[in-house]
């Protein structure tokens, strides 16, 4: 099994956990008393591309680049919640690196995802509203553009394209004052694509990770806080 495939089978084992303890746990289940039910926030951190012009396939990659992003979520209950991302960043893979980098391309892309997010602290572990450390795990679908170069055996090639994308992983952060939100998340991005890198070989798909650091702000708080302000 390839390391893309067993990242999304553990993933999807903690999904439909979630789905079975949502419908055994319904006093678990809160859709008033939770903090954060809307909020905007902003990531930043390396990513890692892998496909036909890299040697690793999974985990922490020598072919690194930095990305960042801005989303929007809101979260629905205390369990399960939604967010729409934006994310930009760079792309490079070198297959090999000795005597010299041939055989590598770079680039840029840029995506926006929407994906759905399940609270498993929530889930295991009974519902406490002033709860502050939270895990969770995510899955959704969007759409990624890029532009890349390559050169593999002194050929080059370059385009401009654009395909499906699926993101799932997963992350934790910690609440400060139920209002201020710090995070770390890591994402598989599978690129429904073998062009990520403008060459096609063996790999059906490309794809990358993102290790991303996030800060987010929880709106109705602010709107609850103001509203106690004038009574």
């Amino acid at each position: 099994m390839s390391a893309v495939k067993k990242q999304a089978v553990f993933c999807m084992f903690f999904l439909s956990i979630s789905f079975v303890s949502v419908g055994q746990q319904t006093l678990f289940f809160s859709w008033d008393e939770f903090p954060g039910r809307w909020c905007v926030g902003l990531t930043l951190g390396p990513d890692f591309y892998y496909g036909d012009l890299n040697k690793t396939k999974a985990g922490i990659s020598r072919n690194v680049s930095i990305a960042g992003g801005a989303f929007v979520s809101w979260q629905m209950n205390n369990i399960i919640g939604l967010r729409g991302e934006w994310l930009i960043g760079g792309l490079t893979g070198i297959l090999v690196r000795d005597p010299e980098p041939y055989n590598n391309f770079h680039g840029v892309f840029s995506d926006f995802t929407v994906n759905a997010t399940f609270d498993f602290t929530n889930i295991i572990l009974k519902y406490n509203p002033f709860r502050k450390v939270h895990v969770y795990g995510l899955g959704g679908v969007g759409i990624m553009t890029w532009s890349s170069a390559s050169n593999v055996g002194g050929q080059n090639v370059s385009g401009l394209n654009a395909a499906a994308v699926l993101p799932f992983g997963f992350g934790a952060f910690y609440t400060f004052g139920n209002r201020l939100n710090i995070g770390l998340e890591w994402t598989t991005r599978v690129v429904m694509s073998d062009k990520l890198d403008q060459w096609t070989a063996s790999a059906k798909f490309d794809y990358n990770s993102y290790l991303s650091f996030w800060i987010s702000l929880n709106f109705n708080q602010l709107k609850d806080m103001f509203q106690k302000q004038e009574k």
